[in-house]
Order: C-alpha cells, then structure tokens, then sequence
C-alpha cells in the first residue's frame, strides 16, 4: 500500500525539477562567490572568462555532492526541492541512507552536469530531459529505485525561486565591476606613486646641479 501510495504522488515534472536544482546551486554558488572569490583571486574584470573559473566551478560542483546528500539523508529534500515541494524517497518511502543519496547525487553530477563542463553539460541535460519524459523516471533514480513526489507551488515559492536564481547573474556581475573597480583604482594609484616618484628625483637632481652639489659630488 505505501508503494503504490508513492507511485502515485511520483510524478514526471522535469522543469520543476531543474529549477529546484537550480535553486541549491545559485544558493550554494552565490555563498562560495561571496566567500571565496576574495580569497583566491583578485583578476578583476574577465575573472569569469579565465581557466581559474572553470576550475573553482568544477571543485563546487564536487563539493555539492557530499553536501546535497547529507541533506537528503537527513530531510528528504534540499532547500531548492524543499521550496518547489519536491520529496525523495526510497521505493519503500523511507529517506535515504547517505550512502545511497552520494550515490545519487554522484550520479547526478555525472551523467547530467557532466562535471560541470561547458557545452557538454548541455548535452547531457537535454537526454536527461527527454529520458525523463519518455521513462517517466531519470535514469539514476530508476537505478536507485528511488521516488520523486511532488505537491502543488505556490505562486510565493516560484517567485522566490526565480529570485534566488536570478540574483546569481547579479552577483557575478556585482563581483566582476568590484573587482574591475579595485584594479582601476591601484593601477591608478602605481602610476600616481610612479610620476610623483619620477618627478621628485627629477626635481632634486635639478637642484643639486643648480646648487652645485653636481661637482662637488664628482
């Protein structure tokens, strides 16, 4: 009875799915840009253009892993399924030990967001999607034997989401202009230094020639 009871609420809704997950990763992005970012890096403008970036998302995305499936061990959920009211379970309906959810979000990490590599990632995403519309199941969740359950959304929680999401783009770029900012200013402060500097010694070597200190040093 509790199998067929989750078997009905296991719905297919890929896009609530995707923007639950893209919920957790803006969150847990938006934290290691505001942590970070200050620490590693001081690029400046085209930080997000530079081998550096590709290299610190990737360490995120593994990172993630082990943290989402501590939060499905424990809750059944992460904070983007929770807003979307997406559940996780075991065809039994228990939750998940946390060997089987790293076992599931390592999946995920793989098959669908390839390591988080550009361009591929896409790829992998769109079987997913279609996979999951054909099967009615994705294919590390069958694999898993595992459930998703979904309930209805508020029109508070979408708008939340689309927030949180949103505001990624914003702080990358808020980040950026930072970023570009400060290299403006240094260099600009260097250069002042220089020409001051440049301009001192000038003045006094003029000086010591007018007051003939010149051959009194030679």
């Amino acid at each position: 009875m509790a199998k067929s009871l989750i078997d009905n609420q296991n719905q297919t809704r890929p896009w609530v799915r995707y923007w639950a997950r893209s919920f957790d990763f803006a969150l847990y992005y938006l934290i290691t840009l505001l942590v970070l970012f200050p620490l590693i890096t001081g690029a400046g403008w085209g930080l997000f253009f530079t081998p550096i970036y590709l290299i610190v998302m990737m360490v995120v995305f593994f990172l993630a892993i082990f943290i989402e499936a501590i939060m499905l061990s424990w809750w059944g959920t992460t904070p983007g399924k929770w807003m979307l009211r997406v559940q996780l379970r075991h065809e039994t309906g228990e939750k998940l030990s946390y060997s089987q959810a790293l076992k599931r979000s390592g999946d995920v990490w793989f098959r669908a967001l390839a390591l988080g590599l550009p361009l591929i990632n896409v790829v992998t995403l769109i079987y997913a999607f279609f996979f999951l519309k054909r099967t009615g199941q994705t294919s590390w969740d069958r694999d898993g034997r595992l459930t998703v359950s979904h309930q209805p959304i508020s029109v508070e929680r979408w708008l939340t989401t689309l927030l949180v999401v949103m505001a990624l783009p914003v702080c990358e770029f808020l980040i950026n202009l930072f970023y570009a900012t400060l290299t403006v200013v240094v260099m600009g402060v260097l250069t002042l230094t220089g020409v001051i500097c440049i301009t001192l010694f000038q003045w006094v070597m003029g000086w010591i020639e007018q007051t003939g200190g010149g051959a009194g040093l030679a």
